[in-house]
């Protein structure tokens, strides 16, 4: 008798490592975002993230000369596209300028490496997404997590290495980025069965001008793997109990920094972010929301009545 599958599997959803750490950080912006699925009727437009975008835009479309050269007329070009595309303050259009230079000029140039980095790619892929699952323990044994991993440059090499580059808008730091690290190393090495020893991580921060390339092998990584293990452990435990819980409340809402990019700050779907910060932000009280959902493979968008969504505030 064939031996019965108890592998479970976490759904409903793709698991990324943005989605994972808005758990941690806040679980009621986590239920309204992805258990809710609510969104700003119209796009909220926040100066940093902008800025972030633009470069990602130049990045995916940049390519350069057939010779290898820098391709100073396509960066020009899509530079200029994306100062039109984005909402950008006019404080932060040499900010994009000098990113933009230091990719074409010094950075993309020296991508290939030097000297035990140097390789020849044999596929290079530009805003590579990764889907699959990947298998962590919680409490009770195996389970399947869907996955989403969305990378911003993809190598695989012709001496069998995976390099995966991420551009990073702000100032160099390694350990800022470490659960992500941990689990593009662990869930892609599961996804395409690539040994942890064979795959790095390059961070580039076009900002920096003396080293915009931070560059982390799989094989620095295999210590802190198990810390990681332990932390997705805690996590999907916790992914369980709000599935049995029916979800967050409002209750739930962790006030930090982070509220500064929250796309639910200073609204009335969230009462503490009201207090804090409602008068800071006054005009976000008028925001609108609106829910997505599909019945019989038909789109329904509807909007979101606040009251409706909070089960237990002194706010009404």
């Amino acid at each position: 008798m064939a031996k019965k599958n108890t592998m479970r599997k976490l759904s409903p959803g793709m698991f990324s490592p943005s989605r994972l750490k808005t758990l941690q950080s806040c679980k009621w912006q986590y239920e309204l975002k992805y258990n809710r699925k609510i969104y700003p009727s119209h796009p909220i437009i926040e100066p940093h993230s902008e800025l972030g975008s633009a470069m990602h835009y130049v990045a995916e479309h940049y390519k350069p000369t057939p010779d290898g050269n820098p391709n100073h007329k396509l960066a020009e070009h899509l530079t200029n596209k994306a100062k039109e595309t984005f909402t950008l303050e006019k404080e932060q259009l040499p900010e994009l300028d000098f990113m933009i230079e230091n990719l074409v000029n010094n950075i993309w140039p020296s991508l290939e490496g030097k000297g035990e980095d140097r390789f020849t790619p044999s596929h290079v892929e530009t805003e590579a997404n990764i889907r699959g699952d990947a298998i962590f323990n919680d409490s009770q044994g195996p389970v399947k997590i869907p996955l989403n991993m969305k990378i911003d440059r993809l190598v695989n090499t012709e001496d069998g290495r995976t390099i995966i580059m991420d551009y990073k808008k702000g100032q160099m730091s390694v350990t800022r980025h470490m659960f992500q690290l941990l689990f593009y190393v662990t869930c892609y090495s599961q996804r395409t069965r690539q040994d942890v020893n064979n795959i790095e991580i390059w961070l580039i921060f076009p900002n920096e001008k003396k080293q915009p390339i931070q560059k982390v092998k799989g094989s620095d990584l295999i210590d802190e793997i198990p810390s990681f293990d332990e932390e997705m452990k805690e996590l999907i435990d916790e992914l369980w109990r709000q599935e049995e819980n029916g979800g967050y409340t409002e209750q739930e809402a962790t006030p930090s920094f982070l509220c500064n990019f929250c796309p639910f700050q200073a609204t009335p779907l969230c009462p503490t972010s009201m207090v804090l910060h409602g008068a800071e932000n006054p005009e976000n009280a008028e925001r609108e929301f609106i829910r997505t959902r599909y019945e019989n493979r038909k789109k329904i968008t509807e909007t979101v009545d606040p009251k409706q969504e909070l089960s237990d505030s002194g706010a009404w």
